[in-house]
């Protein structure tokens, strides 16, 4: 199907806000920004439907999906269900509850309902789906898989009520928003480039992070967390709902991935009903940033600031890395106790120190309450490693909305959108 001038016109202007926030990665990118060639319309939201439609799709189109419900099930082992491939693409459903999807794939890695991978770092964009029903699975797979630096979730819901499945496996920079999260054991989870991203310079206050903005995270069942965060990630939260659930992320200290690099999370409004007899608001096992500008109420407790491998906390000598106790050559070892712990808290490019800061959140009517858990080494200490009070010198959050939300709306009916946007947001959304 020809699409239409108007579509065209709209279409261009949505590869425009893919790019408008970095410069071009690549040559082939570069085409994205040429006049769009056409919207193809998937005859049905069946998974063989929309696969056909991708697969006819070139760079820079939009394929539309109509309403209505589909299963989607595994092709083959460890196969997505639908694929995006090195292609730049919009995939467009009719709305939240309107193109439902409901996850009927196998419990292995990889087969989840939809994979969008770019190892040409092409701009992909899906927004306008309920996905429901993701299972848990052993691995935890996600119901959307998506990688890549320029990628954009947007005005899509996750219900895995009494499944307990995951939303978002994400990395390792795009945007997520005006998004809801119901019941997900994660709601998003972040991966970075390991070792590359902990080689990078510290970029807190860029666009070089996943954003997760202006989503609802509604639980009333038991969730391992709203975000979770591994191998170098850098992802910032902001300007979101969250009703009874916590957010984190790993450190060095379980499985083969190093710690999470940094994190922003600022502006948010938590309120800890529902949550299990823990109560914890938030809990960070390694990297650097900044917490900042959050209401809190109905948790037990705020921060939580761990280093596992202190303390062999897993009963497993520190796993793969080993303990930080005086003796491990992955380790500082300034001390006898091995301080500084490798990617600990406080720590970032070349393990230099570089303090979490954390200031001006409201902790029911009070200051926010930090807690450290590092078996009594001292490996985690105020003052030095992380500081409450003074916001971080020199520090200014990135331009609000992401300038990737400069897209037209994607929901006809934006104005009946149920997430927690604010008002003046809606003609920018």
């Amino acid at each position: 199907m020809k699409a239409t001038a108007s579509g065209a016109a709209i279409l261009a202007l949505c590869v425009v806000g893919f790019v408008a926030d970095g410069p071009l990665a690549s040559a082939r990118a570069a085409q994205v920004m040429q006049p769009v060639q056409k919207t193809i319309l998937a005859t049905s939201c069946s998974q063989t439907d929309v696969q056909a439609a991708i697969d006819a799709a070139a760079d820079g189109d939009t394929v539309l999906v109509p309403r209505g419900t589909a299963t989607w099930t595994t092709p083959a082992v460890r196969t997505p269900s639908v694929r995006i491939v090195d292609k730049s693409v919009t995939l467009q459903g009719a709305g939240v509850d309107r193109t439902v999807i409901v996850d009927g794939t196998g419990k292995l890695s990889s087969e989840e309902p939809l994979s969008a991978r770019s190892t040409a770092d092409l701009p992909v964009r899906v927004s306008g789906f309920t996905f429901k029903d993701m299972p848990r699975r052993s691995s935890a797979e996600p119901a959307l898989s998506i990688s890549g630096t320029r990628w954009r979730i947007d005005h899509c819901k996750f219900d895995a009520t009494g499944t307990k499945g995951r939303g978002i496996w994400g990395g390792t920079q795009g945007l997520i928003d005006n998004c809801i999260f119901v019941n997900c054991t994660q709601g998003v989870a972040v991966m970075g480039d390991g070792d590359a991203s902990w080689d990078r310079p510290l970029s807190l206050g860029t666009a070089e992070a996943v954003y997760i903005e202006d989503c609802l995270f509604e639980y009333t069942e038991w969730g391992d967390g709203a975000i979770d965060a591994y191998d170098g990630a850098r992802y910032v939260l902001r300007h979101n709902r969250l009703v009874g659930i916590s957010i984190g992320h790993h450190g060095l200290d379980s499985g083969p991935y190093r710690s999470t690099f940094s994190f922003e999370i600022y502006n948010n409004q938590m309120d800890g009903r529902h949550m299990p007899s823990q109560g914890r608001a938030m809990h960070f096992r390694g990297g650097t940033g900044v917490v900042f500008g959050n209401t809190l109420v109905n948790y037990k407790s705020g921060i939580g600031l761990s280093s596992y491998r202190s303390f062999d906390r897993f009963n497993n000598k520190g796993g793969r890395w080993g303990l930080c106790d005086g003796t491990n050559p992955l380790d500082g070892n300034e001390d006898a106790s091995g301080y500084p712990c490798r990617d600990q808290i406080g720590r970032s490019t070349g393990q230099s120190l570089e303090p979490l800061y954390v200031w001006a959140n409201d902790f029911d009517g009070g200051p926010m309450p930090i807690g450290v858990n590092d078996g009594g080494k001292g490996h985690i200490t105020e003052g030095r490693d992380y500081f409450r009070g003074p916001p971080r010198p020199g520090y200014k959050p990135y331009a609000y909305p992401h300038p990737r939300r400069r897209m037209p709306p994607s929901n006809p009916t934006e104005e009946t959108w149920p997430g927690p946007r604010k008002p003046e947001d809606a003609a920018r959304s």
